[in-house]
């Protein structure tokens, strides 16, 4: 019964945003790059890692900007958030 709250939400289509969530999967990719690169000799090491820091520093401030949208955004009465 949860999940179908999420499709019936006011119409909106929630549900299909969390599951286009999904593709989050392919980071794991991105995971398997950043190892492969770091044991490879031609590259410096340093700085992959701080690409690597850089990009995850980003990406986790990109989803906790997304997290906050999406609570002002289902907040019950529009006026009162940041979005207005």
């Amino acid at each position: 019964q949860p999940l179908s709250l999420l499709f019936n939400y006011n119409g909106s289509e929630l549900g299909f945003r969390i599951l286009s969530m999904l593709r989050l999967w392919r980071l794991r990719r991105v995971s398997s790059l950043f190892a492969r690169l770091e044991k490879d000799i031609r590259f410096n090491y340093f700085w992959i890692r701080c690409t690597k820091l850089i990009s995850v520093t980003l990406f986790a401030v990109h989803c906790a900007g997304c997290f906050n949208y999406l609570i002002a955004d289902r907040y019950p009465n529009p006026r009162k958030t940041w979005i207005g």
